[in-house]
């Protein structure tokens, strides 16, 4: 599973808590769950030096404060989260088709992203419901490329 995939499996399990646009980031205190942890590993087993994704500002389970570098208990009652998404890439959260399409300039070549997440169609490129917005654009992209070859 890509590394942004887990992210985007991780917001939706917590329940799509707000998502803050100013600092791209969200967070939330919720029951520590079996599937969380699982989600957790997975996210840290990617490169854990690497913040291309964004990174976790805070894990807190049971009142205990855990960094990248710590392993991450199997279980416990509680488990706060806070996360900041990185902007800097096309694989990322957006808030929206239109903020997709801003903020990805290689959509006027035809390229279209494989991996990015809306949060307000709560979309992703594997899911089997795409919106119509998406299938308008990627038919543009199409026509796009279909012009440049």
């Amino acid at each position: 599973m890509s590394l942004l995939k887990s992210i985007v499996e991780l917001y939706r399990l917590l329940g799509k808590p707000t998502f803050n646009e100013e600092s791209y980031s969200f967070e939330i205190e919720t029951t520590y769950t079996n599937k969380i942890h699982e989600i957790l590993c997975a996210i840290k087993v990617h490169d854990p030096d690497s913040t291309d994704w964004g990174y976790f500002s805070e894990i807190v389970i049971d009142d205990e404060q855990y960094d990248d570098h710590d392993v991450i208990p199997t279980s416990g009652n509680k488990i706060f989260l806070s996360i900041h998404i990185s902007t800097g890439t096309s694989s990322s959260f957006f808030i929206n088709i239109k903020d997709f399409i801003k903020k990805t300039p290689h959509l006027n070549t035809g390229k279209l992203s494989n991996e990015y997440y809306l949060i307000e169609e709560d979309y992703y490129p594997d899911d089997e419901n795409k919106p119509k917005e998406v299938e308008k654009l990627e038919k543009i992209c199409t026509f796009i490329n279909s012009l440049t070859h």
